[in-house]
């Protein structure tokens, strides 16, 4: 799954953070359909905040939203295993290379983290 958060992001960086990443997206759906299996990659922008997202940003050690959009790809099947784009222009030439920068293996491999193994959950 490739995320994109941009809820620290002004309206005109979260539009074209949603026209980079659709080309990547459908031709990942066509791909997929034309083969007649599901999706292999799925694709999501969170534009606000919410608790998902606040979640996601914690586990992954993004930090608090700011007006820089982060991109990751979430592999929880992998033991919880997630990548963080290296870069700061979400551009679609750069989703797509992420993207294939993970398919060949290329990327850090980080894996998720749980307020309660780290000793901060406050126990609900």
């Amino acid at each position: 799954t490739c995320v994109c958060l941009c809820e620290g992001c002004d309206d005109a960086t979260k539009e074209a953070v949603a026209e980079a990443m659709m080309p990547v997206a459908e031709e990942a759906f066509n791909a997929a359909k034309a083969s007649g299996c599901e999706a292999g990659m799925l694709f999501f922008t969170a534009t606000e905040t919410s608790d998902v997202v606040y979640q996601l940003r914690m586990s992954c050690e993004l930090g608090e939203p700011t007006g820089v959009p982060q991109l990751v790809i979430l592999d929880i099947p992998d033991s919880g295993a997630y990548y963080v784009f290296d870069g700061e222009n979400i551009s679609t030439e750069n989703v797509s290379a992420f993207i294939e920068d993970y398919d060949e293996e290329r990327l850090e491999r980080r894996e998720l983290q749980d307020d309660e193994e780290e000793g901060e959950g406050d126990g609900q």
